[in-house]
């Protein structure tokens, strides 16, 4: 078994400076949370991506639906917007 002390040529190990106390150091402790704030930040943005690609398929999905529905539609009835009680001349009927 290697002594895992002594690493041998062209072997590459990590190395962690602890202090004899146990207790990381400030700049450690630091260093540790400015890399979880940069991970959670990426994770953030990883998702707002995903979020605005399903907008941004949505809304071409409905376009394509829109255009696909608007070449076959009939015309819609007029609305009347005459009070009520009183014809506007678009609803007579002459006949």
């Amino acid at each position: 078994m290697p002594n895992r002390l002594h690493p041998q040529p062209g072997e590459q190990m990590a190395v962690f400076f602890v202090p004899k106390g146990g207790k990381m150091s400030f700049e450690t402790i630091s260093l540790l949370l400015n890399w979880v704030q940069l991970g959670v930040l990426l994770a953030i943005l990883f998702r707002l991506h995903h979020t605005f690609d399903l907008i941004a398929n949505t809304q071409r999905e409905l376009r394509r639906a829109i255009h696909h529905l608007g070449g076959a539609r009939t015309a819609e009835p007029r609305i009347d917007t005459a009070p009520v009680g009183q014809r506007s001349p678009q609803n007579c009927w002459i006949g």
